[in-house]
Order: C-alpha cells, then structure tokens, then sequence
C-alpha cells in the first residue's frame, strides 16, 4: 500500500469510534491504494513512451499529502527506486526539469498526471558527461 495512503489511514484509526468506522477506514484506503496503483500505472507507461520517443512530457505532481500541486516540464531520464533505506519501498521519475534546470527525482505515487508534449528532447546536450559512461538504466531505451 502507499506510505501516504497507510498513514492518513493510520490517523483515521486511531480517531475512528467504533469497529464499523474502522472498517469503513479500511475499506476508503484499500479503495485509495488501487486508485494510486492504476495512476501509476498510467504515468509509467507515459514515462517509458516519452523515453522511448525522447519527447518531454508535462507534469502534475504534489509532493507531500498537504503541498500545493506543482507543474513541471521534463525529459525524462529514467525510472528508479530511492537510495535511502526510508525510500527504497518508493519508485522515483528521474527527469530533467525545465523549470529548474537541473535533475530531479519525483516520487512517481504522488505523480497526478503525465501528459506528452510534442516537443522532443536531446539526450546528449542534457547529459553531457554521460556520453563516455555506459548508463545503467532501468527503462530500456536506444539511446
């Protein structure tokens, strides 16, 4: 189940009064967790399409449960898991983000919406000291 989902579940719990509100908890998260589940999905397939045809892509992204939703511009580099201990259960888009000119690793569960744009990217003026490493990458790409 997602962190977020797990933990505003958690909260509902502890605040719950009886049995039946507990259930009612439980079912709502499980319900949350599929939905977060599919749209995952969808992002990701988005994701790999765009890497796949080096074309950028627009983002929704919140990056906490009570943040304001954020809009990003990127080329999406590649798909991974964190690389602490606390966020290693969590998949990241790493993408190069237009707006901030530079890399940045978005979870991808609190990824909203992904959508391609027309416009392509070029891989090598992104990452210009990768052209002499041989990347390992977790989405499969020809470039």
């Amino acid at each position: 189940m997602d962190q977020d989902v797990a933990e505003e579940a958690r909260h509902q719990i502890l605040e719950a009064r009886d049995a039946s509100e507990v259930k009612a908890v439980q079912a709502a998260a499980a319900e949350r967790a599929v939905a977060v589940e599919l749209n995952v999905s969808r992002v990701l397939a988005t994701v790999k399409q765009a890497i796949e045809q080096k074309r950028k892509m627009y983002l929704r992204y919140k990056p906490d449960p009570d943040a304001k939703v954020e809009a990003y511009q990127v080329a999406p580099l590649d798909i991974k898991p964190g690389k602490t201990p606390a966020t290693r259960a969590n998949d990241y888009l790493w993408a190069y983000s237009y707006e901030r000119e530079h890399v940045v690793s978005l979870r991808l569960g609190r990824v909203l919406g992904a959508e391609l744009s027309e416009e392509a990217f070029d891989p090598t003026q992104l990452m210009p000291d990768w052209r002499n490493k041989e990347p390992e990458w977790n989405v499969m790409r020809d470039w």
